[in-house]
């Protein structure tokens, strides 16, 4: 059986230039979180005040 992640595009074109850029990306969308699995990304988490 073959598993994937859906999204949105917006996300996938944010988590394309964020890896092409090597850059982090602030959030605090669990989406993301699952997107870095796969794809290896750097997370910066926005913190509850």
């Amino acid at each position: 059986m073959v598993k994937g992640v859906q999204g949105s595009h917006a996300d996938f074109i944010i988590c394309a230039v964020a890896k092409l850029e090597t850059m982090a990306i602030y959030t605090n969308d669990q989406d993301f979180a699952r997107y870095s699995k796969i794809i290896d990304l750097s997370l910066y988490k926005a913190s509850a005040t």
